[in-house]
């Protein structure tokens, strides 16, 4: 966000936010879940699919524990098998 004195956009350079939502899988989930590491890192398992929780860490440059406890909530409530992470 800038303020409108320091850029001249024209509407044809920007993005609508539904546009943008569509079309970003991140930025739609960070709008769902907020600016988070659980929302980056459910990103990151819905494009590698079969990531263990040491993996998950390093992607998103987090400890082995919020990964592990993120995949077993997942897997807890059945979501990672059944479509909303795969």
């Amino acid at each position: 966000m800038m303020p409108k004195s320091s850029f001249q956009a024209k509407s044809m350079d920007v993005l609508s936010e539904k546009v943008l939502f569509d079309w970003n899988e991140q930025v739609r989930l960070r709008l769902l879940m907020g600016v988070c590491y659980r929302a980056d890192a459910l990103w990151m398992l819905r494009r590698e699919k079969a990531l263990t929780p040491t993996e998950l860490a390093a992607e998103c440059f987090m400890s082995y524990e919020p990964a592990h406890r993120l995949l077993s909530e997942l897997r807890t409530y059945q979501l990672y098998e059944v479509g909303v992470v795969s």
